[in-house]
């Protein structure tokens, strides 16, 4: 099996679960091409470490959040552990840290983004899961590595801001969370894919809204995500119904 079958294959899959949307069956065929790829290319290797990744995300969506964790967190130490500075560094992922001296110190050429990538995902179950600490560092490695890498106004950074933003959201920081949402829209501008701009608009919105802040930023924030929502989801979409309803929350604050 070559590296473009092993792809090819886990397209297979990821194509199975969205049209399906059964996500015990993508589950286990996940895990059971996790074992062959674990037997063909080794259980550091970058298709393994990709098929975890996927695998984790997809526990995600299922509700499976502990499975998801253990996935995402075994994949970020298979990824740490090929990393020369950080073999040494046993509490890097330990709880109550805030920032991680090994990153910082590190010569750019021996960071991979795509430990980011893991930590951001990893990140955001952990934050689903309440465990804001542990959501919060690992969201400040993604930001430290990709400062590093990929530079600060390159999409992959504005999509850990984008989690973090989040994460200031669900811990009632609304004014941290509302700079971060600017941050995202000054990086990601008009070009970035609508579903997204929606989402970064209907956040800071409802920031606006729950901190009792601008409502005439929100109201023109929630207005335009509406209908980015109807226009390319749908008006009947999950996503529609809540910026109209946010919408209108707000239209009633700021009218009166």
């Amino acid at each position: 099996m070559n590296g473009k079958d092993v792809l090819d294959e886990i397209d297979e899959v990821l194509k199975f679960h969205a049209d399906s949307k059964d996500n015990d069956a993508a589950i286990s065929l996940m895990r059971r091409k996790l074992c062959e790829i674990g037997r063909e290319y080794g259980e550091k290797s970058s298709e393994f470490i990709s098929v975890l990744n996927e695998l984790g995300s997809i526990e995600r969506d299922a509700g499976l959040l502990d499975e998801s964790a253990s996935d995402l967190l075994r994949a970020v130490e298979i990824q740490m552990d090929a990393i020369p500075i950080f073999q040494d560094d046993d509490g890097c992922m330990s709880a109550g840290c805030t920032a991680c001296s090994s990153v910082k110190t590190m010569p750019t050429k021996h960071i991979d983004p795509g430990l980011a990538a893991t930590l951001c995902s990893l990140g955001g179950t952990y934050r689903l899961m309440g465990d804001f600490g542990q959501a919060e560092y690992a969201f400040i490695m993604a930001i430290q590595i990709y400062d590093a890498t990929v530079g600060t106004k390159h999409p992959l950074y504005a999509t850990v801001l984008n989690e973090l933003a989040l994460l200031r959201q669900n811990q009632g920081r609304y004014g941290e969370a509302i700079e971060l949402h600017d941050r995202v829209q000054t990086i990601i501008g008009m070009s970035a894919h609508a579903e997204y701009r929606a989402n970064n608009l209907f956040n800071r919105a409802l920031c606006e809204y729950l901190r009792r802040g601008d409502f005439g930023r929100a109201y023109h924030d929630a207005k335009e995500a509406l209908v980015l929502y109807t226009v390319h989801m749908g008006a009947d979409s999950l996503q529609a119904c809540r910026a109209r309803k946010i919408y209108e929350l707000i239209s009633e604050s700021y009218v009166h």
